[in-house]
């Protein structure tokens, strides 16, 4: 840790499709907001220090300090792939031009700011899908292991199952609706979509969960069905979360507010709305931590 005087506070949200940021005074009074890309460590490695920095940058262009000021700057970053070796590796080594630097994974910044700090659980659908518990001292990561491999019921999952349908449709196995229409018209042909896949990462798929929400509303027929799909996933990992009988639940993420009408009425008298977002959690975890770890 820099010896230098600390006078901000900036917490990072870094996930699969953007990356926020937070500065404020030792007072917790908002100073400005930054936002830049993607920063998922486990699929960009250090590239995704790069998505940090411009964040953390915007957030002090729009606080108007100089660049300068990170060296009086405490921060607390959540990121996307923090709880793997590599990804941990990859923050521990980074020569960063800030007074201190404490990391974690972004489900715990999200379930600290969820709860204030206090005893709780997050389910938590972006990008990704991940749940934490904070549960008589133990803090436990559910799911989160990355895309494909995990992350079933998520945004980017979505995005996949829309890409694959599409796909389908294309070869004549089943028949087109208005969504794969669209996705198809969007790439070309069939092939363009295999060779973008190729190269894709989560983010990228993610960004078709709003094509198929749009598309659900308009009752098409393949956007029903998938989003039912998806809601049966979200409602087997919620279940399994509800079991464990956390004093506190708490549906986050980017396709909660999308989602939350279509679970099941007894899961949803089971959640409670957060206290706080992802950013309040970064800014606790600097409370929780006095030097740069890996978990």
């Amino acid at each position: 840790m820099k010896t230098t005087q600390i006078k901000y506070l900036l917490g990072i949200d870094g996930g699969g499709t953007k990356c926020q940021a937070r500065l404020t005074d030792l007072d917790h009074n908002i100073l400005g907001e930054g936002l830049a890309g993607s920063s998922n460590l486990s699929q960009m490695g250090e590239n995704a220090l790069d998505a940090i920095f411009e964040c953390a940058g915007r957030a002090f262009k729009d606080a108007k300090l100089p660049l300068n000021k990170m060296i009086n700057t405490a921060v607390g970053l959540g990121i996307s792939g923090a709880e793997l070796p590599t990804g941990g590796a990859v923050i521990e080594q980074w020569q960063h031009p800030f007074a201190s630097l404490v990391f974690d994974n972004d489900a715990l910044i999200a379930c600290l700011g969820a709860h204030l700090g206090k005893q709780g659980a997050v389910l938590s659908i972006g990008t990704g899908i991940v749940g934490w518990e904070n549960i008589e001292k133990h803090s436990i990561m559910r799911g989160g292991w990355g895309f494909p491999l995990s992350d079933i019921g998520s945004g980017a999952w979505l995005g996949l199952r829309a890409l694959q349908e599409t796909l389908k449709a294309d070869d004549g196995i089943i028949s087109h609706s208005p969504l794969t229409q669209t996705i198809l018209e969007e790439h070309g042909t069939a092939r363009d979509i295999s060779a973008w896949a190729f190269d894709a990462r989560s983010g990228s798929f993610g960004k078709y969960a709003k094509v198929v929400a749009d598309f659900y509303i308009q009752s098409d027929e393949i956007a029903q069905r998938l989003v039912a799909e998806q809601v049966r996933e979200v409602e087997a990992f919620l279940g399994s979360i509800i079991e464990r009988k956390p004093p506190r639940i708490s549906l986050l993420g980017g396709m909660a507010d999308f989602l939350y009408p279509l679970i099941q009425p007894q899961m949803q008298e089971k959640l409670s709305p957060a206290f706080g977002d992802a950013l309040t959690g970064a800014l606790l975890l600097i409370d929780l931590h006095k030097e740069t770890r890996r978990r």
